[in-house]
């Protein structure tokens, strides 16, 4: 990040304005740190990772815990923001993660649930609680994972032919959610963007005949520490296949020339006798007319032919 222009309200650094993700004219003699001073701070502890656990808070220096009294899911959802593990939670009461020691700080937890900080929802006050390390306070996040993104292809042909060109597109489901994408074919990483956006764009040019492919796409989206993988999204299918041979033309009376008032028809028959198809018939490079369905062979009559 480079150019990092926050506001002071927002919830992570991510949020604030920057220059993009790894968009920068910096070298790591201009990193940037930070010395919080602040005498509030919580943390997860004795759970399988640090987005789950006993809840531990400092207070003037010193860990201690946090009695289960009125503690509920509000109050859970608080602390796993604070700490950037997602917006979801569960609260458990009891010695769910073992024991805590040290200072009871906090009892009867009252959080409206939109709190930045454990440390501005009601309580009873510092140390101030009739519980024991039996009832220490747990929670467990759940981190958030973005939805399956939209995917699309330009133009859109059940089959395409050598040679031609297609557009895939990842989208967003939610247009104010940005994110990096992959691209998979065939279940393996082909292709992905670099930064974070709402859109990603991937042309394949010239192709090749017998190509039978299914792409997907899956979003990430950034969440504490790290980038959340969405499920992927639906299967487009890109098939290729090799043009059919030319038809064959012919034309009943078959004349070298013909003179004005005489009619003559033209018939475009397939090369394969069991392959149907539709038929255009060109004239001087411009379409003339052409068959409504699909047939092995085609027939036009034009009558009253003309001088020149």
């Amino acid at each position: 990040m480079d150019n990092v222009a926050c506001k002071g309200s927002e919830m992570f650094l991510s949020a604030c304005s920057f220059r993009g993700w790894e968009d920068h004219n910096c070298n790591h003699n201009e990193d940037a740190g930070v010395t919080c001073d602040g005498e509030f701070d919580v943390r997860l502890a004795g759970g399988s990772d640090r987005c789950s656990g006993r809840v531990e808070v400092k207070y003037k220096g010193q860990w201690g815990t946090v009695c289960d009294d009125s503690w509920d899911v509000r109050d859970a959802k608080v602390v796993c923001r604070e700490i950037n593990c997602g917006p979801s939670a569960t609260a458990f009461t009891g010695e769910q993660f073992d024991a805590g020691s040290g200072s009871i700080w906090m009892d009867n937890v009252d959080c409206r649930g939109n709190e930045i900080s454990l440390s501005q929802c009601a309580f009873s006050g510092w140390k101030r609680n009739n519980c024991d390390h039996t009832e220490d306070a747990g929670v467990q996040c759940t981190e958030e994972r973005p939805p399956p993104p939209n995917i699309s292809m330009t133009p859109d042909y059940p089959v395409y032919v050598p040679g031609e060109s297609v557009t895939i597109t990842c989208a967003s489901s939610r247009r104010d959610t940005a994110g990096r994408f992959q691209m998979r074919k065939d279940s393996n990483l082909f292709t992905s963007s670099t930064e974070s956006h709402t859109t990603f764009n991937h042309r394949i040019t010239d192709l090749r005949a017998e190509v039978d492919n299914t792409y997907t796409c899956v979003m990430l989206v950034q969440a504490s520490a790290r980038w959340l993988p969405s499920a992927p999204s639906r299967a487009i299918h890109i098939r290729v296949t090799e043009r059919p041979p030319p038809p064959t033309i012919s034309k009943t009376t078959d004349y070298p020339v013909y003179v004005p008032g005489e009619s003559v028809t033209i018939t475009c028959a397939s090369s394969h006798r069991d392959t149907a198809g539709i038929f255009q018939l060109m004239k001087d490079s411009n379409l003339l007319t052409s068959s409504t369905g699909s047939h092995t062979n085609f027939t036009h009559h034009i009558t009253d032919l003309r001088a020149d």
